[in-house]
């Protein structure tokens, strides 16, 4: 089993290891995996307001046929008078 510690100290290592590679400071990386995640929560944010927008026009396109073409519809057209 593995103490809270060693696991720490291990990811401390890897990140070290990854710092070094790249050439970056550890705050520098820190601070790219936060700007990572804030792209990848925009990205995703961003999709959302587009499948809301999508359901909204679904929506609307499907409520104005409803009103020109559904059933209640018909019945006002054909009482409204016809003007000469």
């Amino acid at each position: 089993m593995w103490d809270a510690n060693e696991v720490e100290c291990e990811s401390r290592q890897r990140r070290i290891g990854m710092t070094e590679k790249t050439g970056m400071t550890e705050r520098e990386a820190r601070l790219a995996r936060e700007r990572e995640e804030i792209a990848a929560r925009v990205a995703s944010f961003r999709a959302t307001l587009e499948k809301f927008r999508r359901e909204r026009e679904e929506y609307f396109a499907t409520t104005m046929e409803s009103a020109r073409y559904g059933r209640g519809s018909r019945l006002i057209l054909e009482r409204t008078p016809r003007w000469p």
